[in-house]
């Protein structure tokens, strides 16, 4: 073994507790040349369920990123998990490697993020471009972020998501055949990221379990001879039976597989029962309960509010002593250490066949199947796509079999879906005006893919009174049902994740309380006007009831519950977590900042950040790679500097001293609070367009940047990128600007000085012609264009923040 895979085996016996399998040691190898940093992660690998397949992966990455390679490794592992996976489990174990690790190689600074569900809003990873970061989530939440359609992203916040997931970032597949079409977007990414260009290099590695995974010529990475007759051999050796559950069995009827389920159980060890249907895997867990109360039993899905969620992880790592455990999908097919004596599971893609019985870790295990009524619904592939599955479990029913023969059989599931995207794809996507969904190339076809956030709140009595607008809706003697005008956003501990299709059918149906004469109803925030709570119409406001969306629900109408966590029949009354009153403010501008010294802020911060970068991005300059040139540098730091031009447009400093407080004379662009809650005279007032406007009217920096400049000013707040169009009820004026508005003189400490202009909003359409420009420019791209703009952002906020501290709690 060379020296740097000892080097890695220590490596990973301090964060695992194990030596790594020799298949695992290679993948953390050298390169061959260090002078040419490459990403050396395979494309594809296949180890056996329990075989450490994404283990290798991470660690390996984690190490070449940490200690072996650092310039050639990106700095952001992207690890994307099945639509419905418990991804918590697979988080809280990174988690305890980088602890465990601690400051070796610098490990307790890496940021380890999760994406999905509730979780799916966290966005810190974005504000940090320098930092080496683990981004864990599901297909839905990850893959739609890299198609600029981010569910559950900020609107103004996918341009960051997209250019940090396709740029410096490796990305890794885990079980390409349970993402269905996500797959083949993924890889159709990659090679439009190795076509068109990036800023670093970038990457994308798929893991599966079984070597039927990957069809063709290419290689595959995995196991080897010395593998399998050594520690994984032992691991993946181990003999179970295969056996169909009760052949007359009529799985509709959830009482007889209660009974099946029960029947085969045995007393003192652990049983996993995995359904494809979430109202049938709830209705099985009422039966069993109603069989043997006193059972211990989970029912594991991700469909429950964050402290729920963690609960339920912790109590699945626990040890059991006579547990019936009912997953739905693919909750539990990968991640944390779950032994069983008997799997059930029901017909589905042999990849996920292959890692539930991954689980059975006694040789008198069982793998017991059946087709199921809704084969498929849990999986990537149709029903009859699953025919070869249920082909190879009859041929071996009664047999004894290992997980190595699941490993090495060649069991196909194709995925079907549409084509992946390409170019013309990726360009009408990069401008995010138009509502495009991106569903079918992100989840599972055949069902209503994704989730909503939804939070309880409770408006009845006095906890509302302060919160609720005027009862004129509610008849006399009643209290309102209905969010208020103050009513907060919800907590991330408020969220649960709800699928689309149960929430839509949940809303549509009539009402079940004999108290209540009114069907639910699912409150939304109108973003783009007033920020009130409006009621959403399940038949006609579908751009409402989509993937991310964040809903308010009445507590009183149910759909709930401890122990099953979303609850669509429910009709107890739910305890909410959150009292809809905001928090006040404790963090806030504690100072006037003058236009002149915030531009000269930001333009530090832009060069302190391209500083950060340097090291990399210009080695990779005398590459193939083109990276960040120097030329790109520049015009980051001069957009940095003039960002915020538009500011000196009145409407502007007439808001920002609207407020009170005694400002200073001059040009501001920041308030102290209390003094910041000023409001335009004019609606939709973008003054980053005013900042455009400026300088497409009168250049400071030559022809080479006349086109980039306005652009990276321009999208700095991430709402104008592309078309630059008036909200529908604003004409004649465009984002709140009108022709013949003037802006004063703006001179800067850098002794350039802009002089007094007259506006002119057809100017606006230069901006798309640049964009689309800008977009098929070589040296530039949707990634590495994109990237910029990330850099002018991450400048500006970090400038911001510099002016930002704890403000008392009377003063907001």
């Amino acid at each position: 073994m060379s020296e740097a895979a000892l080097d890695f085996a220590r490596f990973t016996t301090v964060a695992t507790g194990h030596t790594p399998y020799p298949y695992q040691a290679e993948l953390a190898a050298e390169p061959l040349d260090p002078r040419v940093p490459i990403d050396p992660l395979p494309e594809r690998l296949a180890a056996p369920p329990g075989g450490g397949g994404a283990e290798a992966v991470v660690l390996a990455w984690l190490y070449r990123r940490l200690i072996a390679d650092p310039p050639g490794t990106p700095r952001r592992l992207v690890h994307v998990l099945p639509e419905g996976s418990l991804a918590g489990s697979i988080h809280a174990t990174v988690a305890r490697w980088l602890e465990r690790l601690g400051t070796l190689g610098g490990a307790d600074q890496v940021g380890l993020h999760l994406l999905t569900g509730a979780s799916a809003r966290d966005g810190g990873w974005r504000r940090a471009p320098e930092r080496t970061a683990i981004l864990i989530g599901t297909q839905e939440v990850l893959l739609s972020r890299a198609l600029l359609r981010g569910f559950a992203d900020g609107p103004t916040m996918t341009d960051v998501s997209f250019a940090l997931l396709h740029n410096d970032a490796h990305w890794v597949l885990d079980e390409p055949t349970l993402l269905g079409a996500g797959a083949r977007t993924a890889l159709a990414l990659q090679g439009l990221r190795e076509r068109l260009g990036t800023s670093a290099p970038t990457g994308t590695t798929l893991v599966s379990s079984v070597r039927s995974a990957f069809d063709g010529p290419d290689a595959v990475a995995g196991p080897g001879d010395a593998d399998w007759a050594g520690g994984l051999g032992a691991r993946s050796g181990g003999s179970f039976r295969v056996r169909r559950l009760d052949p007359g069995l009529d799985p509709q009827d959830i009482g007889s597989l209660a009974a099946a389920l029960a029947a085969v159980h045995v007393a003192g060890t652990q049983t996993l029962a995995v359904l494809g249907s979430l109202a049938r895997a709830r209705a099985l867990v009422r039966a069993l309960r109603a069989r043997n109360a006193d059972r211990e039993l989970l029912f594991a899905h991700p469909y429950r509010r964050e402290p729920e969620l963690r609960e339920l992880t912790e109590a699945l790592e626990q040890p059991a002593a006579d547990r019936i455990v009912v997953a739905v999908g693919h909750a539990l097919d990968l991640g944390g250490e779950l032994p069983a004596r008997t799997v059930y599971t029901e017909l589905a893609p042999w990849a996920a066949v292959a890692l539930r019985a991954g689980r059975l870790t006694d040789g008198a295990g069982e793998l017991l199947w059946s087709a199921g009524p809704d084969a498929g619904s849990d999986s990537s592939a149709d029903p009859s796509a699953l025919a070869p599955v249920a082909d190879w479990l009859e041929a071996h029913d009664g047999r004894t079999v290992s997980l190595r023969d699941l490993h090495e059989a060649q069991v196909s599931t194709p995925a079907v879906g549409p084509p992946p995207p390409g170019d013309a794809d990726l360009f009408r996507l990069f401008d995010t005006a138009p509502d495009i969904d991106v569903t079918p190339w992100v989840s599972p076809p055949g069902r209503d893919p994704g989730t909503v956030l939804v939070a309880w709140r409770d408006w009845s009595d006095a906890r509302t009174d302060a919160r609720t607008d005027a009862r004129t809706d509610a008849p006399d003697g009643e209290t309102p049902d209905r969010p208020g005008p103050e009513e907060s956003d919800p907590t991330r501990q408020e969220l649960c994740p709800v699928p689309l299709a149960e929430l839509r059918a949940a809303l549509a149906a009539q009402p079940r309380k004999r108290t209540r004469t009114r069907a639910r109803t699912a409150w939304i925030r109108d973003r783009r006007l007033d920020w009130a709570w409006r009621p959403v119409d399940p038949e006609s406001s579908a751009a409402d009831l989509r993937p991310g969306v964040t809903m308010l629900l009445d507590a009183a109408d149910g759909g709930w519950t401890p122990e099953e966590g979303w609850t669509p029949d429910s009709v107890a009354v739910v305890e909410p977590l959150g009292d809809g009153t905001a928090a006040p403010r404790s963090f806030a501008c504690t100072a006037w900042v003058s236009l002149d010294q915030h531009l000269q802020e930001t333009e530090h911060e832009a060069r302190a950040l391209l500083e950060s970068l340097a090291p990399e991005s210009l080695a990779l300059e005398s590459l193939t790679h083109p990276g960040l040139t120097v030329d790109h540098r520049d015009a980051v730091t001069r957009a940095a500097r003039y960002h915020d031009l538009g500011k000196s447009h009145d409407l502007f400093q007439d808001m920002i001293r609207s407020g009170g407080g005694d400002p200073p004379a001059g040009l501001l662009a920041k308030s102290k609070a209390p003094h910041n809650g000023g409001r335009y005279a004019r609606p939709y007032f973008r003054h980053e367009l005013v900042s455009a406007l400026i300088l497409l009217h009168q250049s400071p920096a030559g022809a080479d940047f006349a086109d980039l400049l306005p652009y990276l000013v321009a999208a700095h707040h991430g709402r104008i990128r592309v078309s630059v169009l008036p909200e529908p009820d604003e004409q004649p004026a465009l984002l709140g600007v009108l022709d013949g508005d003037r802006t004063p003189p703006v001179e800067l400490s850098s002794g350039e000085r802009f002089a007094a202009q007259v506006l002119d909003t057809g100017n606006a359409v230069r901006l798309t012609a640049n964009a689309v420009a800008l977009l098929r420019r070589a040296d530039l791209g949707p990634f590495r264009l994109a990237f910029l703009e990330t850099l002018v952002r991450v400048a500006d906020w970090r400038s911001s923040a510099r002016h930002d501290g704890p403000v008392e709690e009377t003063t907001v």
